[in-house]
């Protein structure tokens, strides 16, 4: 909905007030918070640098001695020119330095892991879950390294998230925040993705992939319902959304978990069908005749969805540009509050703005402040989020545990996300612009010379059975050759 001045007004001295809690709270000086934030200040300014960065991160867990790794920094920073990075890669040539340089280096980038991750084990979680409760914030906990390749890898999981659910349960007087806003919701809160369920991700066939992976869905609620802890399903890439869709209205509908309040799904405001996919789980709610919680997030695979959109010539399904991914997400709020009883909405963002513009329209759509929530990633907008807290709202932060080599992969993605010209403190950044509309966008390639004949040439896109429309297309066409 369009907002009227008067809302307008309160949106922008809202968002004013939100910007000035966050500018209230900057890393000391030389701390490793602070210089984190520089090496993120950099790689968002210096593409190169990122692609650097991120690349080294990525292998670090591999280099397994003090050589190694000071060799993977002179090779991968030798040209760099950042105070501190530049002289590392120097001392990294001369082998007196190495030890000292290894084991500064990889305590770094293990300080910055800790920064996004809460822990190794759900126990060694519990102590920061605990401080947060203090503060008056909650939780929800995932499991990292979710993705499984066997059923072998799906049942570890499923007994991991099991004993995830009674180990927080255990500790529920010790996590759970206090106070008014906080009655009736469970204490106990975990994230889930579908690939951890299933290894069989195929998505030519999402009421296959639904009835295979409610095999491990239907034990891992009815453990919830016994603990009465909340179960939230989270999204993944564009190629798996409607998979998790399927499976989601599989479970919602299922007689045994048909009235069970506590469990929820992500909409990923990027996408171009973002506002359709809030409109659908709505229609989903009202004939499950329970409510259920919906996330909004902007999203978190913006690189790789173009990436693999551009290798396979197939439309980007995210927007390009941050203003229609911000747009997206104020017309998504707008259908969230329009779902409400039916949808319970939950909004995940960092944006001071994203934030002020759904407290002013939840109020103007007659909700108590206590019937939405704020949710924060683990060692992001700090600030942000003890300021939405101090204002009365529900605030929950995203919590992922898990060892170092999956850690380092949720790492990658949280400076992917940090570094992104889709993040909300990046709009200086140099954005390709996206058609208006909401229509499908094409890269358009090099022009190859004109005498080339290869320049005539146009590879097939492969067949995106993720596209509802493309699958039901082929049934159509083996029906057809069957009868």
């Amino acid at each position: 909905m369009a907002l009227d001045v008067a809302a307008e007004r309160d949106v922008r001295e809202l968002e004013e007030r939100l910007l000035t809690a966050v500018r209230g709270h900057p890393p000391l000086l030389m701390t490793p918070a602070w210089f984190q934030q520089r090496l993120l200040d950099w790689a968002t300014g210096d593409p190169d640098f990122r692609v650097k960065l991120l690349r080294f991160v990525d292998v670090l867990p591999a280099l397994r001695d003090a050589k190694a790794i000071a060799d993977h920094v002179r090779q991968y920073f030798r040209d760099t020119h950042r105070p501190l990075v530049g002289p590392a890669s120097e001392l990294a040539g001369t082998a007196v330095f190495r030890p000292v340089l290894s084991q500064v280096v990889r305590q770094g980038v293990f300080a910055m892991a800790d920064r996004f991750i809460a822990g190794g084990t759900p126990e060694q979680a519990i102590p920061n879950l605990r401080d947060l409760g203090k503060d008056g914030v909650a939780t929800t906990v995932d499991l990292l390294g979710e993705e499984t390749l066997s059923e072998v890898e799906a049942n570890a999981y499923l007994e991991r998230y099991v004993a995830l659910i009674r180990a927080l349960s255990a500790a529920s007087g010790e996590i759970a925040p206090h106070g008014e806003r906080w009655q009736g919701v469970p204490p106990v809160n975990i994230s889930i993705k579908l690939s951890a369920l299933t290894p069989h991700m195929e998505p030519a066939a999402p009421e296959w992939v639904a009835e295979t992976a409610m095999l491990r869905l239907r034990p891992l609620l009815r453990t919830a319902v016994e603990c009465d802890a909340f179960v939230n399903l989270d999204m993944e890439q564009y190629r798996y959304k409607d998979l998790a869709h399927t499976a989601f209205a599989e479970a919602l509908l299922d007689p045994e978990f048909r009235d069970y309040p506590h469990i929820g799904i992500v909409v990923q405001a990027y996408l171009r069908d973002a506002e359709l996919d809030v409109m659908r789980l709505r229609d989903l709610a009202e004939r499950r005749g329970a409510p259920f919680s919906v996330r909004l997030v902007k999203g978190a695979y913006w690189d790789e969805e173009q990436i693999v959109a551009d290798q396979n010539s197939w439309p980007v399904p995210v927007f390009t540009d941050k203003a229609d991914t911000d747009e997206s997400y104020d017309r998504c709020t707008d259908a969230l509050l329009d779902g409400w009883p039916h949808l319970r909405p939950a909004f995940g963002t960092h944006n001071p703005y994203s934030v002020a513009q759904a407290v002013v329209k939840s109020r103007n759509a007659g909700l108590a402040d206590r019937d939405i929530e704020f949710q924060m990633l683990f060692g992001m907008a700090e600030g942000l989020r003890s300021a939405v807290a101090d204002m009365g709202f529900r605030t929950r932060v995203y919590l992922p545990v898990g060892e170092v080599i999956p850690g380092m992969a949720y790492l990658v993605r949280r400076l992917l996300e940090n570094t992104s010209n889709q993040a909300w403190f990046n709009t200086g950044s140099a954005i390709p612009e996206a058609p208006v509309g909401g229509k499908s966008l094409q890269r358009t390639p090099s022009p190859e010379p004109a005498d080339d004949p290869l320049s005539r040439i146009e590879n097939s896109a492969p067949a995106p059975f993720f596209v509802p429309n493309v699958r039901e297309s082929m049934r159509a066409a083996l029906e057809a050759r069957t009868k």
